[in-house]
């Protein structure tokens, strides 16, 4: 199924996806993204399926603000400075994880960190109030392969197998950056709309 984004019923019908452990396309504030409730670890598998993604390697998940990301992820001083100033943004910020989360153990298998995002685009952060939980996103690509810059690649990678679409147009923005930060160290990932020099000023 796919819905324009600007349709006001879309939020709601991504929404009914997402709790019964179905996978959704979305634009963000970087690029599109495949998502699954992040607590369900059927959804989760068919994300990784879907994606043909090696289970080894982690995804992140998108949470609506810090207050919800805090119950997640263990911040410390310097993560902190780092989530106040780029937060909502194009940041994916890789953290240790806590253990009293309800998050499947397959976002982050034998991995003892989660990357969170809290992206700084309207109609996410209204999928996510809305949702009121976390899901789990991901590029919406086949594993190596360049990132769906519209519906039309989204379906010519996942065919009739992406549960809901919402249409937002062409996108062409870059990828998060990826910033790893454990004992007050920065370890910049991967570089993307927001530069590794931001970073290190801060």
């Amino acid at each position: 199924m796919i819905i324009n984004q600007k349709d006001p019923n879309s939020i709601l019908q991504a929404v009914k996806i997402l709790n019964s452990g179905g996978v959704i396309a979305f634009a963000t504030d970087t690029i599109y993204g495949i998502a699954c409730d992040a607590n369900n670890e059927k959804a989760v598998k068919k994300l990784y399926k879907l994606k043909k993604r090696d289970e080894e390697k982690a995804i992140a998940v998108f949470v609506k603000d810090l207050d919800m990301a805090k119950k997640i992820a263990i911040f410390d001083d310097l993560s902190l400075k780092i989530a106040n100033k780029f937060l909502p943004g194009a940041l994916t910020l890789i953290l240790p994880k806590k253990d009293n989360n309800k998050i499947s153990n397959l976002v982050n298998k034998n991995n003892q960190y989660i990357g969170i995002r809290i992206p700084n685009h309207e109609f996410s952060l209204k999928l996510l109030e809305k949702f009121s939980g976390i899901l789990a996103v991901t590029s919406a690509n086949i594993a190596d392969q360049k990132p769906a810059e519209n519906i039309l690649q989204i379906q010519q990678y996942f065919l009739d197998d992406i549960d809901l679409i919402i249409d937002a147009g062409v996108l062409e923005n870059k990828s998060s950056t990826i910033v790893k930060v454990n004992n007050d160290k920065i370890q910049i990932l991967r570089e993307g709309l927001i530069t590794q020099e931001e970073i290190l000023k801060i």
